[in-house]
This record gives C-alpha cells, sequence and structure tokens, in this order.
C-alpha cells in the first residue's frame, strides 16, 4: 500500500500527471477539485482591489464573483480524508491530488498524515509565466477558459499576478514538507512520472 499527495500551482499539470499514472500503474484518485465548498460557504476575497485595466473589474470576473476558492479554507477537507480511507480499503496505491494538499492547514495536514510520500509539481517565477498562459487558454472543471469567456490577456495577467500566483505562494509554495519530492512542472510528462514513479509504487 502507498499513498502519495501531489500538490502544485493551479495549471501545473497534476491532473494530466495523474492520467500519465493510471495509464502507468493501478492507481485510486483523490482529487481534492471534487472538495470544493458551495460558492455561498467559500471565504471571499476583493475583486475591486485588483489593478484591473480601466479600473473595473471585467464582466467575466464579476460573474465569477468573489468567492475565494484560492485558499485551503475552500475546501472539504473531511470529504477528501473519508475519501482516502475508501480508496486505501479499495486498492494499493492512491493518489491524492490538489493545489493546496500540502498546505500548512489543519485539514490538510490530517490527509498528508494519512500518505506515504508528497511531491509537489513545482514552478519558479519563470514557469509562473507559462502556468498563466495554460490557465487563460484552456478549460477546467468543465467551465469555458477565461479567453472564451472574453477576458483579455491583459486582464487575465492582473488576475494572476494579484491573485492566483501570491495565493499559490502563500498557502502552497510556502509549506512543503522537508521530503517533498519537487518535480519541474514544465517538464515532460513522461520525465515527471517516471520521477513520480520513483517514490515507491
Amino acid at each position: 500500500m502507498v499513498v502519495v499527495a501531489l500538490g502544485g500551482c493551479t495549471a501545473a499539470g497534476k491532473s494530466t500527471l495523474v492520467l500519465e499514472l493510471q495509464r502507468a500503474a493501478a492507481v485510486r484518485v483523490v482529487s481534492c477539485d471534487d472538495f470544493f465548498l458551495p460558492r455561498e460557504r467559500c471565504p471571499r476575497f476583493d475583486l475591486q482591489a485588483l489593478p484591473w485595466p480601466g479600473e473595473e473589474v471585467p464582466g467575466a470576473f464579476l460573474l465569477r464573483g468573489d468567492a475565494d476558492w484560492n485558499v485551503p479554507a475552500a475546501i472539504d477537507w473531511s470529504g477528501v480524508a473519508d475519501a482516502v480511507v475508501s480508496a486505501k480499503q479499495a486498492a494499493q496505491s492512491v493518489v491524492v491530488d490538489g493545489m493546496f494538499v500540502l498546505a500548512d492547514h489543519p485539514g490538510a495536514r490530517t490527509v498528508l498524515q494519512m500518505c506515504d510520500h508528497a511531491a509537489v509539481l513545482w514552478a519558479d517565477e519563470h514557469a509562473a509565466t507559462e502556468l498563466c498562459s495554460r490557465k487563460y487558454t484552456r478549460k477546467h472543471l468543465g467551465r469555458s477558459s477565461y479567453e472564451e469567456r472574453g477576458v483579455s490577456a491583459e486582464e487575465y495577467r492582473v488576475y494572476w499576478e494579484n491573485y492566483v500566483w501570491p495565493a499559490w505562494l502563500q498557502h502552497g509554495a510556502s509549506s512543503l514538507p522537508a521530503d517533498c519530492l519537487r518535480i519541474g512542472c514544465t517538464e515532460e510528462p513522461a520525465a515527471q512520472l517516471d520521477q513520480l514513479l520513483g517514490t515507491g509504487w
């Protein structure tokens, strides 16, 4: 039995790597993306405070609202922990993936204590530029991309640089376990998979 926690900033490629892992090994996946709290129960952040071009919040972001899904408190960690218990009963290999699964948060720490290894798809400031572009142009969780929703590249860059990326640095990157395996988020998926498999699958 092996359980691995896989963290990383949004758009770092966690879901892609997990799919590669599922092709290579019999593994059960618990995704923290499936345990976001409902909008009305999420923390809030101030959209108006971001330095938007034209000093007005773009319409697509007004529709998105001020629910803050980029903090560990937006996750139902009890639900994640229960899912890990069930997964361990059903499979010999489990991966728990999520932006804040390695965060310094009581719920996340409870889940991490259930894991044997920790890995992160690591991004430096240079890689963050690529992640911003990925997030801007891609669909995710059944939603249209920001580009498709009429957000300009400049508007999304403001959102990324002043909200998304700082949230990752504060809540995700700052509290990695000392023995956490760092895998470059811009490496080829095959190379990432080799490193992850080296944790003992």
